[in-house]
């Protein structure tokens, strides 16, 4: 697992509780320290002043940020790969005389690539997760709106992209079947 990710995404996620609940805590200050001046200034506590200032306190401390443990938890992305051996016959030895397959003994293990799985802190509501999801089209609108359209002409990215889809597709028998054109 990239435990690396994981704990930058946890650490975002924590840091933006911690501004958040600065900013409460900062408010909630200011609220109380009125509600004290209101209160020591005024004999009662049936003033509107009074009333006004603790309806806001209290509708304020209604509004307390939960912690990112009631919000998130970890989460595993779509991105696992396989582990990758490859084994090769023999030692080195039986390299350097060219020793016959069938003759060698023994193998040797390299490793390509290894398996891994990315984490992330994300939220566990499912309805957060879908308006947190990007669709094409809003990504689109997005890039246009920042860097404008470009006319109304065919690129040379769409002729490029064409192209590499039109060989692929043409690829794509000889990959599965081994065929060629001149074969049909």
């Amino acid at each position: 697992m990239d435990e690396e990710c994981y704990l930058r995404s946890k650490g975002a996620v924590v840091e933006a509780y911690n501004v958040e609940l600065r900013a409460y805590d900062d408010k909630k200050k200011r609220l109380q320290n009125r509600m004290a001046r209101l209160t020591a200034a005024c004999r009662g506590d049936t003033s509107r002043a009074i009333m006004n200032a603790r309806q806001k306190l209290n509708a304020h401390i209604r509004t307390e940020p939960y912690g990112p443990e009631h919000r998130y938890e970890p989460m595993a992305k779509i991105g696992v790969w396989p582990n990758i051996n490859r084994f090769k016959p023999g030692t080195p030895e039986d390299d350097d005389v060219d020793t016959p397959l069938d003759d060698r003994r023994g193998f040797r293990i390299f490793e390509i690539s290894k398996s891994a799985m990315v984490c992330y802190f994300g939220t566990e509501d499912t309805e957060k997760k879908a308006q947190q999801r990007v669709t094409v089209e809003d990504f689109v609108t997005k890039k246009v709106k920042k860097y404008g359209q470009r006319g109304n002409y065919i690129g040379k990215g769409l002729v490029l992209a064409a192209v590499v889809a039109a060989a692929a597709t043409a690829g794509i028998p000889y990959l599965l079947y081994g065929w060629t054109l001149g074969a049909w």
